[in-house]
């Protein structure tokens, strides 16, 4: 996805450090960022503060056109082809 000028990030509640240990453990090649304060989580309704859960999700952004989809992954890659499909519409 790269080479077609998408970025990709990781974005959780764990710690600075805890993504750091996370990417070395698992070589992982991609940006995580720290969401200690629930803002992005929320903002996007991927976490639920009253039933205490945190729910995979799909946040992508065209910066030219500022179109965005939003989409839930209950599975890890549970929707991959719809989310690809997704992206060609951005």
């Amino acid at each position: 996805m790269e080479k077609d000028g998408v970025q990709v990030y990781a974005v959780s509640p764990a710690t600075p450090e805890e993504h750091r240990r996370l990417a070395e453990e698992l070589q992982l090649n991609l940006n995580l960022l720290s969401d200690e304060e629930l803002q992005f989580g929320l903002t996007f309704q991927f976490i639920n503060i009253e039933e205490e859960t945190i729910t995979r999700g799909i946040v992508a952004v065209n910066p030219q056109s500022e179109r965005m989809m939003v989409k839930t992954d209950y599975m890890f890659g549970d929707n991959v082809k719809d989310v690809l499909e997704g992206l060609k519409d951005l």
